[in-house]
Order: C-alpha cells, then sequence, then structure tokens
C-alpha cells in the first residue's frame, strides 16, 4: 500500500443538492471517456459519496465490466458503513480515502486493498489501482477517481501526474456543478464558504485546431464565457501578460502540431489581479492510432507557486543564518536513526566530512570527541536528549591535533501523540568562550592568591611588629621594673637590719611580696618576648619553653634537637617560636596529651620540626580559646614559604610537622 498525498479535509460540506446530480454525472462520464482515450493502458472510473449520492455510486466507468464496478460500490459502502453500523476490521485501513488521502497498490496480487473485490478484479484484468479524492466545493470529499491498471506495476510518472489533474479536473467540475445549482437555489452561504475553482479544461480538434469542448470553470478561471471564448479564439490570448504573449503564442502553435504542451504564464484579469497559470495539453488518439483531439488542462498556480516562493525564502534564509552563526543545525529522523539535514558549518566545527553521519556506524559522528568527554557526552544524549534536557560542554579533536571546545542542545520533535519522531540540534563552537572563562578564573585566582599574600604579608608584618613592641615592653619590664624591685629589695634589707620586733616582721612580708612581684614580672618579660629567643636563638629557646610547660602544666617534653647550622632569621625566629608555644599549648589543654615528643632535623635548605603526642587527636580547624587557631599558624607559614601538617596518630594521639625554608623568602616577594 502507498500513500501518495496526504490532505486532512475540514467539517463535511451541505446537505447533497440532487437537482446537479445528473447534470455534473453526464460531465463527469465525459472526462472519465476523454481519460481513458489519453491512457490506454488504464480504465478510469469515478464514485461519488454523499455529496450528490446517498450512497457510494459508480458514476462513470466507461470501460470497465458491470460487475466489477457493481462489486466494487458494494465493498465501498461496507469500507464506508453505510448498512453496517461498525465496518469489519478488515475494510477498515481503506477508510483513509474518506479523509482525504490517496491510496495505491502497484500489484493487488500481492498488495491486497481492503474495500477492492479481488476477484471481480482479476476478472476485469485489473492488475493495479491508484485511488485519487475527489474534493467538493468547500474541500470535503465528494468521491473518488480510480485508476485501474492492467499491468503489475506502478503508473509512468507523466500518467500518474496526469490522473492528479484530472482529479483536480474533477473536484472542479463538481465544485462548479454544486455552486450553479446553490445559485439556482438561493444557496448564498454555500456559494461564500466554496473555493475558488482553479481548474479548467478544453478539448481542440488537432486537424483544425476548431474548439470541441469547454468546461464550465473557464468562465471562473479566465474571466470569459464559452460564447465569447468561441466567438473570439484569440481573446484569451489578450489576458496573457505583455511579456508572456510571445511566449504562449508560439507554445500554442506548436500544440496544434504535436499536441503536448506545458508552460506556465500570467493573465491579467478585469479586476486588475495579476494569476499564475500552467496549461498542458495531452494528445487524444483515435481508434487507428492517429492523433485526433488535443486535450487542455488549464490550472491557477499562483498560491502554489507563491507558498513555494515563501518556502524557498523561508529556507534560503534559515540556510543563511545557518551558515553564518558560527554553529551547526542538525535533524535526524528519531525512529530510523538517520540524518536527515545538517548545516554547511558541521565539517569546520566539528573537524569531520559530513559522510561520517550517512555510515552504517551510528556512533561515527562521535569518534572526534575526546577521550576523556565521550562516554559522558554518548550517556546523557541517549537519556536526556527524549526529555529535552540534553545540553552538553565538550571536547573534540580534528585531524591536525587541535582541540575546540563545542557547546551542544538537542531538541525533541513530537507528534500529535507526544511521540518523538525528529529530533534536531546546535553544536556551537564555544572555543573562544572557554579560553575567556579560563583566562578569567586564572586571573581570578592570580587575584586571590595576591589577596592572600597580601593578607598574610600585611599579618606577619602585625605579627612581627607585635613580636618588636612585646621585646620593647619585656625589655622595658626588665630593664625597668626588675631593677626598681630588686633595688627596692636591697633598701628594705638594709631596713630590716635596723629594726626589730614587729617592725622586723613587717618589712619580712613585704620583702616576701616583692620577690613575689619580681617572679611575675619576670615571668610576663617571658611571656612577652623571652630574653633567651633572641639573645641565645631557637634551639635554647625551645629547651626553655620545654621547662616553662611542664612547670605550667605538667605535660612531660622530650626534646630530640639538631643544631641548626646557622642562626634564623628574625621573622622565622619568631614565627617558629610562637607556632610551638601554641601548639605546646593545644597539646595539654585541649588534647590533653600526658606528655610530646619534639624533633628537630634539618638539611641543607629546610627545617622540619616533628611534633608526637598522645591525647586526643587535633586537626586544622581545630581552635583554642585566647590562643591562634591552628590554621592560621598554617598560613603564617606558607607566607614564609612553610607548611603545617596536623593528622592523627596511627593509635592515639596526634602527629603535627612543621616545615620552613632556612633561608625564607622576603615578605614583599610573591
Amino acid at each position: 500500500m502507498e500513500e501518495v498525498i496526504k490532505m486532512q479535509p475540514p467539517e463535511p460540506a451541505r446537505a447533497p443538492l440532487p437537482a446537479a446530480a445528473e447534470s455534473c454525472t453526464e460531465i463527469l462520464g465525459q472526462l472519465a471517456r476523454i481519460a481513458d482515450t489519453l491512457l490506454p493502458d488504464h480504465s478510469i472510473s469515478i464514485l461519488l459519496v454523499g455529496t450528490l449520492r446517498p450512497r457510494p455510486r459508480i458514476v462513470a466507468a466507461p470501460s470497465l465490466p458491470v460487475s466489477y464496478t457493481r462489486a466494487l460500490e458494494t465493498r465501498w459502502r461496507l469500507a464506508k458503513g453505510w448498512h453496517l453500523e461498525t465496518p469489519p476490521p478488515e475494510l477498515a485501513p481503506f477508510d483513509r480515502i474518506f479523509t482525504g488521502r490517496s491510496v495505491g497498490s502497484s500489484d493487488l496480487g500481492t498488495d491486497p486493498l481492503p474495500a477492492i473485490p479481488a476477484e471481480e478484479a482479476r476478472e476485469a484484468g485489473v492488475r493495479s489501482l491508484w485511488c485519487e479524492p475527489i474534493h467538493g466545493p468547500s474541500h470535503e470529499v465528494a468521491g473518488a477517481l480510480l485508476f485501474h491498471g492492467t499491468q503489475p506495476a506502478p503508473p509512468d510518472p507523466r500518467d500518474l501526474e496526469l490522473f492528479t489533474v484530472l482529479a483536480k479536473l474533477a473536484s472542479t467540475t463538481l465544485a462548479r456543478q454544486l455552486i450553479d445549482a446553490a445559485a439556482d437555489t438561493g444557496e448564498e452561504g454555500f456559494r461564500r464558504n466554496a473555493d475558488p475553482i482553479s481548474v479548467a479544461y478544453r478539448v481542440h480538434s488537432f486537424q483544425d485546431g476548431e474548439l470541441i469542448a469547454i468546461s464550465p470553470s473557464f468562465e471562473s478561471l479566465f474571466g470569459l464565457s464559452d460564447h465569447e471564448f468561441r466567438s473570439d479564439p484569440h481573446a484569451r490570448n489578450e489576458l496573457i501578460h505583455p511579456e508572456d504573449r510571445p511566449r504562449m503564442e508560439s507554445a500554442l502553435a506548436s500544440m496544434l502540431r504535436s499536441a503536448w504542451l506545458d508552460e506556465e504564464f500570467r493573465i491579467l484579469r478585469s479586476d486588475g489581479t495579476t494569476r499564475l497559470i500552467r496549461e498542458r495539453a495531452y494528445p487524444v488518439h483515435d481508434i487507428e492510432r492517429r492523433l485526433d483531439l488535443a486535450l487542455v488542462i488549464s490550472e491557477d498556480v499562483t498560491a502554489e507557486r507563491e507558498a513555494a516562493l515563501r518556502v524557498r525564502e523561508s529556507e534560503a534564509s534559515f540556510r543563511e543564518m545557518a551558515e553564518n552563526l558560527g554553529a551547526t543545525f542538525w535533524l535526524t529522523d528519531w525512529l530510523e536513526r538517520r540524518v536527515i539535514y545538517v548545516s554547511p558549518g558541521w565539517e569546520k566545527i566539528w573537524g569531520q566530512p559530513v559522510d561520517c553521519l550517512y555510515s552504517d556506524d551510528l556512533d561515527e559522528w562521535s569518534y572526534s570527541i575526546h577521550p576523556d568527554d565521550r562516554e559522558r557526552v554518548l550517556s546523557n544524549f541517549r537519556r536526556l536528549a527524549e526529555r529535552g534536557e540534553y545540553e552538553e560542554d565538550f571536547r573534540v579533536v580534528h585531524p591536525d591535533g587541535s582541540e575546540r571546545w563545542l557547546h551542544e542542545r538537542a531538541f525533541p520533535i513530537r507528534d500529535e501523540h507526544g511521540a518523538v519522531y525528529r529530533m534536531a540540534g546546535i553544536a556551537e563552537d564555544i572555543t573562544e568562550r572557554k579560553r575567556f572563562e579560563l583566562e578569567l578564573a586564572r586571573a581570578r585566582d592570580e587575584i586571590e592568591a595576591l589577596r592572600r599574600r597580601e593578607v598574610l604579608s600585611l599579618t606577619s608584618e602585625l605579627l612581627f611588629a607585635e613580636e618588636n613592641e612585646r621585646r620593647r615592653l619585656a625589655q622595658g619590664l626588665h630593664d625597668g621594673m626588675n631593677q626598681i624591685i630588686t633595688l627596692a629589695l636591697l633598701k628594705l634589707a638594709q631596713l630590716g637590719d635596723r629594726c626589730e620586733g614587729e617592725e622586723r616582721r613587717l618589712t619580712e612580708e613585704i620583702e616576701t611580696l616583692l620577690e613575689e612581684a619580681g617572679q611575675e614580672t619576670r615571668a610576663l618579660t617571658y611571656e612577652l618576648s623571652p630574653p633567651i629567643l633572641h639573645d641565645l636563638g631557637f634551639e635554647p629557646a625551645l629547651e626553655w619553653l620545654a621547662e616553662d610547660i611542664e612547670k605550667r602544666s605538667g605535660m612531660t617534653v622530650d626534646l630530640n634537637l639538631s643544631p641548626l647550622p646557622a642562626p634564623l632569621g628574625p621573622r622565622l625566629l619568631v614565627l617558629l617560636f610562637r607556632a610551638v608555644r601554641e601548639l605546646f599549648r593545644y597539646l595539654a589543654d585541649v588534647s590533653e596529651s600526658p606528655g610530646v615528643r619534639v624533633t628537630l632535623t634539618h638539611d641543607s635548605n629546610t627545617l622540619r620540626l616533628d611534633l608526637e603526642a598522645g591525647g586526643a587527636p587535633l586537626s586544622m580547624d581545630q581552635e583554642r580559646r585566647g590562643g591562634l587557631s591552628l590554621s592560621a599558624i598554617g598560613q603564617r607559614l606558607e607566607h614564609l614559604g612553610g607548611r603545617m601538617i596536623v593528622r592523627p596518630a596511627p593509635t592515639v594521639g596526634t602527629l603535627i610537622a612543621i616545615e620552613a625554608p632556612l633561608s625564607p623568602p622576603s615578605p614583599s616577594s610573591p
């Protein structure tokens, strides 16, 4: 079964007009006889349904047996359901002719049509059949033109073209009769709803060019009545556009010699409009196969050509847009998984020839996708395309090894039932955008790194300034307050030697208080900035710090120190000492470690300090009230080119590793 035309008709027409039936039947019969003459290898029959007949009836079948046409009528009535409330299921497919669609079979023996009586068709010598709908004035299905072939083969394309034209001519004849009948009965609404007549025919004698017959629709098409055209055969030529007239006069003269014509020309109607007409002539032979008549069919193709022009302009606009979009557009048949269209930009963007899209390997198009991206792209396309959610960025590798970034989106196209039958997509080269995004991200990272360096540098400078201030205060306490307390104790001792009894006891109490003040002052001095750090260096300061933490917290400290090759710089010296002191306090107060082992090692460039402690494990995000967070200590070390790692010990406790360059960069260097 083959479908030739798909046409969805509007609402059914008004009630039949029986007065036009006989006249229309006669004209259609004449048309069928002409068609039989034009197509000697085929027989034509015309069937009307509903508009002029209360039930399907063959109104013209000049060369077909009556037994076959009656069986055909019966089958059609069954297919349409005239005698049955529900047509048999095997006849239901043929009902599409009643919805305005064409059907056909090039071999009824191997591809039978449900509503064609098989046995009667064989007896009548019918081996193939094509069926074209006949439409009424409002484009409702009013009948069918049947093209019966004597051979099991498709018709010649030119014969099929003539058959389609004859169906239009039958539609025009039927519409003309119904419109005229409506005018006679005052059916103005019917006339207003009717489509304009677009096809007319005339028959000329081949011997002398005499006009033998002319269709009533000729007047609607050209504005000339039968009488006007017969009385002045050149009147129609006067309607032809002056630019087309010489060509058409030559073509018409040639037609009278060969009976062949296929030309398009413009006419200027009396209402001032210009219409485009296509005229085709077909030879009619007599029984001795000599040229006898010429059937000339005129069709108004203005709307058709205008529609085609709009389509071409739309296609040209789309093609221009697609070629200059910097992207490629593709359209596929989703059911058959084949490419329907791809814009010219494909090869430039994908780096592949378009031929790969038509390969038997359905995934060949994807082979240029970067290996790291390919599986993700294919998986997401298969999973998300039908849902309209496919949108991916990925890389493709061109034959020259260069990589390009693409952004691809897919858009499902659904039929009237909501099923996806087409898939459209756009792939855009976004390499420059990606490069810009990467450069922007890199610049953002550099700015952030610079900001962090500046913040850490400022923090380091503040820390160093703070240490200098601490050292100044400690020096002041040591050189000032301690000296005063020491002098006061000497003077008090001298006074005590001269006192006795109660006075002696009071001087001793004052002496004890002064000694406690001296101890607190010395402790504050070491808390602010231990003089041993700046006077003797890092290792002695660690030894003093270990003794101090043992006295304060009871946590034992085991030191294993390798002498450093040279004194540390002032900033690293202060930072390392402050870091170790803060870590000791974390281990004692937060981790509650019973002891810690400290190991100091170094190579030619790097100092390494390892702390192994028991107790609860610490982490880099740990904080202690009144002290620096571990992450803050690590950031300050990073600023001087070092780092700190804090991790739980394999069994219990914490492992802390500090690394720093023996010659750290200056605070201003990156």
